[in-house]
């Protein structure tokens, strides 16, 4: 698995995170628009950051220096999670897209392995508001908080059983 450099150079790489879980997200723009120099734009836009972007061709970026540093991707489960921005015009599109389901696989398993994270999703409220398990933004989305104007589909549920399935 070959893991590319790109940074976000708005990310305060001194604030970290103990990560026990992995909240997968849908990057849903058309690929003309670009690839990952779109979404950096986008994320610098809306003042937020991920850990980690899967390319519609299978490439995985690391968008900060270590998959601790903390990022803002979900509210409620930054303090908790690593984030994945999964490219992908819709639903088929993701399911489609074979390569970069296999990376997507592939980058969760390594980081599941590297910090000893769960596969099944797992919500503790006290003492703190803490993530575990793998899991998408819609599943977290509850937890965040501020709710947002539109609901959060990403990612949906059959791709998050495919990927889960493949961890166990």
């Amino acid at each position: 698995m070959k893991i590319y450099k790109k940074n976000l150079p708005w990310v305060d790489e001194a604030q970290r995170i103990v990560p026990s879980s992995i909240v997968l997200h849908w990057w849903q723009v058309p690929s003309w628009f670009g690839g990952i120099d779109y979404l950096v734009k986008g994320l610098k836009r809306w003042k937020t950051s991920v850990q980690f972007a899967v390319t519609k061709e299978g490439y995985i970026y690391q968008l900060v220096s270590e998959p601790t540093v903390l990022c803002h991707h979900a509210r409620g489960a930054n303090n908790s999670s690593i984030g994945i921005e999964i490219q992908g015009l819709n639903a088929k599109s993701l399911d489609k897209n074979k390569a970069q389901f296999e990376a997507v696989v592939a980058l969760v398993k390594h980081l599941q392995d590297k910090y000893n994270i769960q596969t099944e999703f797992k919500v503790e409220i006290k003492p703190e508001l803490r993530f575990y398990g793998v899991t998408s933004h819609k599943q977290v989305d509850p937890y965040c908080g501020k709710r947002l104007l539109w609901y959060k589909r990403d990612v949906h549920d059959a791709y998050l059983k495919r990927v889960k399935a493949r961890l166990s």
